[in-house]
Protein backbone atom coordinates (compact mmCIF):
# COMPACT_ATOMS: atom_id res chain seq x y z
CA UNK A 1 0.00 0.00 0.00
CA UNK A 2 1.44 3.33 -0.99
CA UNK A 3 0.30 5.93 1.35
CA UNK A 4 1.43 10.01 1.08
CA UNK A 5 1.08 12.61 4.39
CA UNK A 6 0.95 15.63 3.03
CA UNK A 7 1.17 18.93 5.09
CA UNK A 8 0.49 21.91 3.04
CA UNK A 9 1.27 25.00 5.41
CA UNK A 10 1.47 28.29 4.40
CA UNK A 11 5.22 28.33 5.52
CA UNK A 12 6.53 24.96 4.41
CA UNK A 13 5.84 21.80 2.54
CA UNK A 14 6.07 18.85 4.81
CA UNK A 15 5.72 15.06 3.01
CA UNK A 16 5.91 11.99 4.32
CA UNK A 17 6.16 8.83 2.08
CA UNK A 18 6.45 4.95 1.64
CA UNK A 19 4.70 1.72 1.51
CA UNK A 20 2.92 -0.36 4.57
CA UNK A 21 6.00 -1.97 6.25
CA UNK A 22 8.34 0.67 6.15
CA UNK A 23 9.12 3.90 7.44
CA UNK A 24 8.11 6.83 5.62
CA UNK A 25 10.63 9.13 4.10
CA UNK A 26 10.46 13.06 4.77
CA UNK A 27 10.85 15.82 2.58
CA UNK A 28 10.30 19.65 3.63
CA UNK A 29 9.98 22.55 0.87
CA UNK A 30 8.94 25.89 1.00
CA UNK A 31 5.34 26.61 0.77
CA UNK A 32 6.11 29.26 -2.30
CA UNK A 33 4.06 28.94 -5.21
CA UNK A 34 3.08 30.70 -8.69
CA UNK A 35 2.92 30.80 -11.73
CA UNK A 36 6.82 30.33 -13.44
CA UNK A 37 7.11 33.81 -15.11
CA UNK A 38 6.73 34.74 -11.33
CA UNK A 39 9.90 33.24 -10.23
CA UNK A 40 12.74 35.86 -9.76
CA UNK A 41 16.49 35.08 -11.70
CA UNK A 42 19.67 33.56 -9.35
CA UNK A 43 22.78 34.24 -10.98
CA UNK A 44 23.68 30.79 -9.46
CA UNK A 45 21.39 27.87 -9.31
CA UNK A 46 21.12 24.69 -9.22
CA UNK A 47 21.06 24.02 -5.01
CA UNK A 48 18.08 22.07 -3.10
CA UNK A 49 16.12 25.65 -3.31
CA UNK A 50 15.59 25.22 -6.87
CA UNK A 51 11.82 24.72 -7.00
CA UNK A 52 9.82 21.99 -8.67
CA UNK A 53 7.88 22.42 -11.78
CA UNK A 54 4.05 21.67 -12.06
CA UNK A 55 0.83 22.19 -13.87
CA UNK A 56 -1.94 23.44 -12.55
CA UNK A 57 -4.61 23.15 -15.03
CA UNK A 58 -2.36 23.09 -18.00
CA UNK A 59 -0.32 26.17 -16.69
CA UNK A 60 3.25 25.99 -15.73
CA UNK A 61 3.83 26.77 -12.03
CA UNK A 62 7.08 26.83 -10.00
CA UNK A 63 6.71 25.21 -6.70
CA UNK A 64 8.21 24.78 -3.42
CA UNK A 65 10.62 27.76 -3.35
CA UNK A 66 10.85 30.86 -0.45
CA UNK A 67 8.20 33.30 -1.08
CA UNK A 68 11.11 36.02 -1.31
CA UNK A 69 12.32 34.43 -4.85
CA UNK A 70 8.31 35.03 -5.78
CA UNK A 71 7.92 38.63 -7.80
CA UNK A 72 5.23 40.32 -8.73
CA UNK A 73 3.01 37.55 -6.83
CA UNK A 74 1.21 37.83 -3.86
CA UNK A 75 1.33 35.90 -0.81
CA UNK A 76 -1.61 33.08 0.41
CA UNK A 77 -1.91 34.01 3.97
CA UNK A 78 -5.83 33.24 4.33
CA UNK A 79 -8.54 31.21 5.20
CA UNK A 80 -9.10 30.54 1.56
CA UNK A 81 -5.68 29.08 0.79
CA UNK A 82 -6.81 25.75 -0.16
CA UNK A 83 -8.64 27.19 -3.16
CA UNK A 84 -6.01 28.90 -4.71
CA UNK A 85 -4.04 27.90 -7.80
CA UNK A 86 -0.70 27.71 -5.14
CA UNK A 87 -2.32 25.23 -2.82
CA UNK A 88 -2.71 23.41 -5.92
CA UNK A 89 0.53 23.62 -7.30
CA UNK A 90 1.93 22.53 -3.69
CA UNK A 91 -0.34 19.52 -3.92
CA UNK A 92 1.40 18.53 -7.12
CA UNK A 93 4.66 18.99 -6.18
CA UNK A 94 4.02 16.95 -2.78
CA UNK A 95 2.87 14.69 -5.53
CA UNK A 96 5.71 14.35 -7.50
CA UNK A 97 8.30 14.49 -5.08
CA UNK A 98 6.71 10.79 -3.42
CA UNK A 99 7.99 9.55 -7.12
CA UNK A 100 5.01 7.37 -7.03
CA UNK A 101 2.59 7.01 -10.24
CA UNK A 102 -0.29 5.36 -8.01
CA UNK A 103 -0.67 6.41 -4.58
CA UNK A 104 -3.32 4.46 -2.46
CA UNK A 105 -4.20 7.06 0.05
CA UNK A 106 -3.21 10.74 0.49
CA UNK A 107 -3.96 12.37 4.00
CA UNK A 108 -3.75 15.68 5.29
CA UNK A 109 -4.76 18.37 7.38
CA UNK A 110 -6.76 21.25 7.84
CA UNK A 111 -6.84 23.72 10.09
CA UNK A 112 -9.58 22.90 13.27
CA UNK A 113 -11.75 26.00 12.58
CA UNK A 114 -11.82 25.38 8.25
CA UNK A 115 -11.99 21.00 9.38
CA UNK A 116 -15.22 22.00 11.00
CA UNK A 117 -16.60 22.82 7.38
CA UNK A 118 -17.97 19.87 6.09
CA UNK A 119 -18.65 21.00 2.45
CA UNK A 120 -14.81 22.10 2.07
CA UNK A 121 -13.58 18.67 3.37
CA UNK A 122 -15.51 17.25 0.78
CA UNK A 123 -14.54 19.76 -1.79
CA UNK A 124 -10.36 19.19 -1.31
CA UNK A 125 -11.54 15.34 -1.00
CA UNK A 126 -13.00 15.36 -4.36
CA UNK A 127 -10.40 17.68 -6.06
CA UNK A 128 -7.48 14.99 -4.56
CA UNK A 129 -9.08 11.85 -5.60
CA UNK A 130 -8.66 10.68 -9.17
CA UNK A 131 -5.84 11.41 -11.55
CA UNK A 132 -3.56 14.07 -11.71
CA UNK A 133 -1.46 15.75 -14.50
CA UNK A 134 1.39 17.06 -12.80
CA UNK A 135 4.27 17.72 -15.85
CA UNK A 136 3.70 17.08 -18.86
CA UNK A 137 4.91 13.62 -19.09
CA UNK A 138 4.13 12.89 -15.58
CA UNK A 139 0.55 11.57 -14.21
CA UNK A 140 -0.23 10.67 -10.90
CA UNK A 141 -3.24 8.91 -9.51
CA UNK A 142 -4.77 9.40 -5.97
CA UNK A 143 -6.87 6.32 -5.38
CA UNK A 144 -8.49 8.10 -1.94
CA UNK A 145 -8.19 11.26 0.14
CA UNK A 146 -8.62 11.55 4.02
CA UNK A 147 -8.62 15.29 5.69
CA UNK A 148 -8.44 15.30 9.21
CA UNK A 149 -7.85 18.77 11.64
CA UNK A 150 -4.24 19.41 11.26
CA UNK A 151 -3.02 18.09 15.26
CA UNK A 152 -4.77 15.23 14.75
CA UNK A 153 -1.39 13.94 12.62
CA UNK A 154 0.75 14.89 15.80
CA UNK A 155 -1.43 13.25 17.99
CA UNK A 156 -1.09 9.94 16.23
CA UNK A 157 2.67 10.83 15.75
CA UNK A 158 3.14 11.00 19.53
CA UNK A 159 1.07 7.47 19.91
CA UNK A 160 3.44 6.26 17.86
CA UNK A 161 6.22 7.26 20.51
CA UNK A 162 4.70 6.03 23.52
CA UNK A 163 6.09 2.89 25.26
CA UNK A 164 2.54 1.80 26.06
CA UNK A 165 -0.45 3.91 24.82
CA UNK A 166 -2.91 2.31 26.30
CA UNK A 167 -2.23 4.59 29.11
CA UNK A 168 -3.88 7.38 27.74
CA UNK A 169 -6.53 5.58 26.62
CA UNK A 170 -8.35 7.49 29.51
CA UNK A 171 -6.63 10.37 29.36
CA UNK A 172 -6.79 14.02 28.78
CA UNK A 173 -4.59 15.30 25.96
CA UNK A 174 -4.65 17.90 24.57
CA UNK A 175 -2.59 18.93 21.22
CA UNK A 176 -1.28 22.43 19.95
CA UNK A 177 0.17 23.00 16.22
CA UNK A 178 1.31 26.59 16.27
CA UNK A 179 1.76 27.03 12.52
CA UNK A 180 2.09 29.83 10.10
CA UNK A 181 -1.42 31.13 9.73
CA UNK A 182 -2.73 29.49 12.44
CA UNK A 183 -2.31 27.32 16.04
CA UNK A 184 -4.80 25.11 15.93
CA UNK A 185 -5.73 22.52 18.51
CA UNK A 186 -7.50 19.69 19.27
CA UNK A 187 -8.29 17.95 22.90
CA UNK A 188 -8.86 14.31 22.88
CA UNK A 189 -10.79 13.00 25.94
CA UNK A 190 -10.86 8.61 26.73
CA UNK A 191 -10.16 8.68 22.80
CA UNK A 192 -12.82 10.87 21.99
CA UNK A 193 -12.20 13.73 20.05
CA UNK A 194 -13.80 16.84 21.47
CA UNK A 195 -15.32 18.85 18.89
CA UNK A 196 -16.60 21.66 21.24
CA UNK A 197 -13.06 21.99 23.15
CA UNK A 198 -11.20 21.69 19.53
CA UNK A 199 -10.53 25.02 17.73
CA UNK A 200 -8.12 27.55 16.06
CA UNK A 201 -6.21 31.38 16.98
CA UNK A 202 -4.65 33.25 14.13
CA UNK A 203 -2.37 34.58 16.70
CA UNK A 204 0.17 32.61 15.00
CA UNK A 205 3.50 32.38 13.94
CA UNK A 206 3.44 35.11 11.30
CA UNK A 207 1.96 37.31 14.06
CA UNK A 208 5.10 36.97 16.26
CA UNK A 209 7.40 37.58 13.22
CA UNK A 210 5.96 40.87 12.27
CA UNK A 211 6.11 41.54 15.79
CA UNK A 212 9.56 41.02 16.34
CA UNK A 213 10.26 42.96 13.38
CA UNK A 214 8.45 46.08 14.53
CA UNK A 215 10.15 45.72 17.67
CA UNK A 216 13.55 45.42 15.93
CA UNK A 217 12.91 48.93 13.90
CA UNK A 218 12.14 50.80 17.30
CA UNK A 219 15.88 49.57 18.03
CA UNK A 220 17.57 50.38 14.86
CA UNK A 221 15.50 52.67 12.85
CA UNK A 222 13.80 49.64 10.25
CA UNK A 223 12.57 46.28 10.72
CA UNK A 224 13.42 43.34 8.64
CA UNK A 225 10.38 42.41 7.69
CA UNK A 226 8.38 39.31 8.13
CA UNK A 227 9.95 36.86 5.21
CA UNK A 228 13.74 37.78 6.21
CA UNK A 229 12.55 36.78 9.54
CA UNK A 230 10.76 34.17 8.42
CA UNK A 231 14.22 32.51 6.11
CA UNK A 232 16.31 33.32 9.86
CA UNK A 233 14.29 31.01 11.51
CA UNK A 234 13.86 28.52 8.60
CA UNK A 235 17.35 27.44 8.35
CA UNK A 236 18.37 28.05 12.05
CA UNK A 237 20.21 31.12 11.87
CA UNK A 238 19.97 34.23 14.84
CA UNK A 239 20.83 37.08 13.05
CA UNK A 240 19.59 39.20 10.58
CA UNK A 241 21.04 41.82 8.16
CA UNK A 242 19.94 45.89 9.16
CA UNK A 243 21.27 48.79 7.43
CA UNK A 244 24.25 46.17 7.11
CA UNK A 245 24.65 45.48 10.54
CA UNK A 246 23.87 41.69 11.72
CA UNK A 247 20.55 41.99 14.55
CA UNK A 248 20.86 39.19 17.11
CA UNK A 249 17.01 37.82 16.79
CA UNK A 250 17.12 36.11 19.91
CA UNK A 251 15.58 38.59 22.51
CA UNK A 252 13.05 40.28 20.05
CA UNK A 253 11.44 36.89 19.29
CA UNK A 254 11.12 36.16 22.78
CA UNK A 255 9.70 39.46 23.40
CA UNK A 256 7.10 38.47 20.87
CA UNK A 257 6.38 34.94 21.20
CA UNK A 258 5.32 36.16 24.78
CA UNK A 259 3.13 38.78 23.86
CA UNK A 260 1.48 36.54 21.44
CA UNK A 261 1.41 32.98 23.46
CA UNK A 262 -0.41 34.94 26.42
CA UNK A 263 -2.96 35.71 23.76
CA UNK A 264 -3.02 31.88 22.44
CA UNK A 265 -3.02 30.89 26.01
CA UNK A 266 -5.98 32.51 27.42
CA UNK A 267 -7.84 31.63 23.79
CA UNK A 268 -7.14 28.11 24.82
CA UNK A 269 -7.90 28.02 28.41
CA UNK A 270 -11.31 29.72 27.35
CA UNK A 271 -12.20 26.69 24.90
CA UNK A 272 -11.35 24.47 27.65
CA UNK A 273 -13.48 25.90 30.43
CA UNK A 274 -16.34 23.39 29.72
CA UNK A 275 -14.61 19.89 30.21
CA UNK A 276 -14.87 18.86 33.83
CA UNK A 277 -11.36 17.46 34.14
CA UNK A 278 -8.30 19.02 33.83
CA UNK A 279 -5.85 18.12 30.88
CA UNK A 280 -3.28 15.28 31.63
CA UNK A 281 -0.75 15.83 28.79
CA UNK A 282 0.06 18.56 26.09
CA UNK A 283 1.76 17.73 23.32
CA UNK A 284 3.33 20.34 20.72
CA UNK A 285 3.97 19.53 17.08
CA UNK A 286 4.62 22.14 14.18
CA UNK A 287 8.06 24.47 13.32
CA UNK A 288 6.49 27.19 15.31
CA UNK A 289 5.94 24.98 18.94
CA UNK A 290 9.34 26.15 20.26
CA UNK A 291 8.39 30.17 20.14
CA UNK A 292 4.96 29.66 22.01
CA UNK A 293 6.23 26.81 24.28
CA UNK A 294 7.01 28.80 27.24
CA UNK A 295 4.00 30.80 27.62
CA UNK A 296 1.74 27.22 27.30
CA UNK A 297 3.97 26.22 30.20
CA UNK A 298 3.09 29.14 32.01
CA UNK A 299 -0.67 28.99 31.44
CA UNK A 300 -0.87 24.79 31.59
CA UNK A 301 2.01 24.90 34.92
CA UNK A 302 0.83 21.78 36.37
CA UNK A 303 0.43 19.61 32.90
CA UNK A 304 3.17 18.03 31.46
CA UNK A 305 4.46 19.01 28.12
CA UNK A 306 5.89 17.35 25.30
CA UNK A 307 7.70 19.41 22.31
CA UNK A 308 7.23 16.47 19.20
CA UNK A 309 11.03 15.31 18.28
CA UNK A 310 12.01 17.43 15.09
CA UNK A 311 8.03 18.64 15.49
CA UNK A 312 8.16 20.48 11.95
CA UNK A 313 7.50 16.85 10.57
CA UNK A 314 5.26 15.42 13.12
CA UNK A 315 1.53 16.23 11.45
CA UNK A 316 3.46 14.74 8.14
CA UNK A 317 5.07 11.59 9.76
CA UNK A 318 1.17 10.64 12.01
CA UNK A 319 -1.04 11.42 8.42
CA UNK A 320 1.55 9.09 6.96
CA UNK A 321 0.94 6.27 9.92
CA UNK A 322 -2.92 7.25 10.59
CA UNK A 323 -3.14 6.18 6.74
CA UNK A 324 -1.01 2.78 6.94
CA UNK A 325 -3.96 2.13 10.15
CA UNK A 326 -6.78 3.80 8.43
CA UNK A 327 -9.14 0.90 6.87
CA UNK A 328 -11.82 3.04 5.49
CA UNK A 329 -15.21 3.26 6.94
CA UNK A 330 -16.28 0.38 9.52
CA UNK A 331 -19.33 -0.38 10.91
CA UNK A 332 -20.23 -3.26 13.57
CA UNK A 333 -23.64 -4.46 14.90
CA UNK A 334 -23.60 -6.41 17.84
CA UNK A 335 -27.16 -8.23 18.54
CA UNK A 336 -26.09 -9.40 22.18
CA UNK A 337 -24.32 -9.23 24.86
CA UNK A 338 -25.18 -12.60 26.70
CA UNK A 339 -22.41 -13.41 29.27
CA UNK A 340 -21.20 -10.06 29.26
CA UNK A 341 -23.17 -7.75 31.47
CA UNK A 342 -20.76 -5.86 32.91
CA UNK A 343 -19.01 -4.75 29.06
CA UNK A 344 -22.48 -3.71 28.09
CA UNK A 345 -22.60 -1.46 30.93
CA UNK A 346 -19.51 -0.29 30.40
CA UNK A 347 -20.63 0.48 26.70
CA UNK A 348 -23.76 2.28 27.38
CA UNK A 349 -21.27 5.40 28.57
CA UNK A 350 -20.11 6.17 26.01
CA UNK A 351 -21.61 8.00 22.67
CA UNK A 352 -22.78 5.54 20.10
CA UNK A 353 -19.68 5.99 17.63
CA UNK A 354 -17.18 5.47 20.35
CA UNK A 355 -18.56 2.11 21.43
CA UNK A 356 -17.37 0.22 18.55
CA UNK A 357 -13.63 1.57 18.95
CA UNK A 358 -13.91 0.33 22.47
CA UNK A 359 -14.72 -2.96 21.34
CA UNK A 360 -11.98 -3.03 19.06
CA UNK A 361 -9.19 -1.72 21.36
CA UNK A 362 -10.48 -3.86 24.16
CA UNK A 363 -10.05 -7.14 21.27
CA UNK A 364 -6.44 -5.81 20.44
CA UNK A 365 -5.40 -5.18 24.31
CA UNK A 366 -6.24 -8.91 24.65
CA UNK A 367 -4.11 -10.11 21.36
CA UNK A 368 -1.84 -8.11 22.59
CA UNK A 369 -1.74 -10.08 26.36
CA UNK A 370 -1.46 -12.82 24.10
CA UNK A 371 1.25 -12.42 22.46
CA UNK A 372 3.26 -11.64 25.15
CA UNK A 373 2.26 -15.14 26.73
CA UNK A 374 -0.78 -13.68 29.09
CA UNK A 375 -3.92 -15.63 29.07
CA UNK A 376 -6.86 -13.45 29.03
CA UNK A 377 -10.31 -14.53 30.91
CA UNK A 378 -13.03 -14.97 28.02
CA UNK A 379 -15.66 -13.73 30.58
CA UNK A 380 -14.13 -11.78 33.55
CA UNK A 381 -15.32 -8.69 34.29
CA UNK A 382 -11.69 -6.80 34.49
CA UNK A 383 -10.27 -8.49 31.86
CA UNK A 384 -8.51 -6.57 29.28
CA UNK A 385 -10.51 -3.28 30.01
CA UNK A 386 -8.48 0.12 29.82
CA UNK A 387 -9.02 2.16 32.86
CA UNK A 388 -9.41 -0.84 35.73
CA UNK A 389 -6.84 -2.14 38.24
CA UNK A 390 -6.25 -5.61 37.75
CA UNK A 391 -3.58 -7.98 37.53
CA UNK A 392 -4.34 -8.59 33.81
CA UNK A 393 -5.13 -4.88 32.57
CA UNK A 394 -2.40 -3.11 34.98
CA UNK A 395 0.57 -5.16 32.93
CA UNK A 396 1.81 -2.85 29.80
CA UNK A 397 1.36 -4.25 26.60
CA UNK A 398 5.01 -3.98 24.84
CA UNK A 399 6.52 -4.93 21.41
CA UNK A 400 4.70 -5.99 18.99
CA UNK A 401 1.29 -5.37 21.33
CA UNK A 402 1.86 -2.47 22.26
CA UNK A 403 1.70 -1.40 18.07
CA UNK A 404 -1.29 -3.04 17.76
CA UNK A 405 -2.72 -0.98 20.76
CA UNK A 406 -1.59 1.98 19.18
CA UNK A 407 -2.87 1.34 15.71
CA UNK A 408 -6.59 0.44 17.49
CA UNK A 409 -6.08 3.78 19.08
CA UNK A 410 -5.23 5.46 16.00
CA UNK A 411 -8.21 3.85 14.03
CA UNK A 412 -10.72 5.22 16.74
CA UNK A 413 -9.07 8.60 16.27
CA UNK A 414 -9.30 8.60 12.25
CA UNK A 415 -12.60 7.04 12.01
CA UNK A 416 -14.36 9.98 14.28
CA UNK A 417 -13.58 12.19 11.54
CA UNK A 418 -15.11 10.24 8.86
CA UNK A 419 -18.17 12.22 7.15
CA UNK A 420 -21.37 9.84 7.16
Amino acid sequence: MQIVGLDIGYSNLKVAYGKDGDEPTLLIRPAGAAPAEHLGQRMMSGGTDDPLRVLVDGKEFVAGCSHDRLENWARELHKDYTSTDSYRALFNAGLLLSGMSEIDRVVTGLPTSQYFDEGLRRHIAKSMKGEHQVTPKKKIFVKDVKIVPQPLGGFVDYLNHLADPSEIEDASVLVIDPGFFSVDWVLLVNGEFKRGSSGTSLDATSVILDEASALIGKDYGSGPGRSKMENAVRSGRNTVSVFGTRVDITPYLASASAAVGHIVSAQLQSSLRKEESAVDAIVMVGGGAPLFETAIKAAFDKTPLTIAENSVFANARGFWRGGRAYGGKMRITINSFAGYPALEADLTTLPPRSRAERLRLLATLGLAFRQNGHHVPAATETAAMPGRTSATTAQPAVGKGAGAVASSLIKNVFRQTDDE
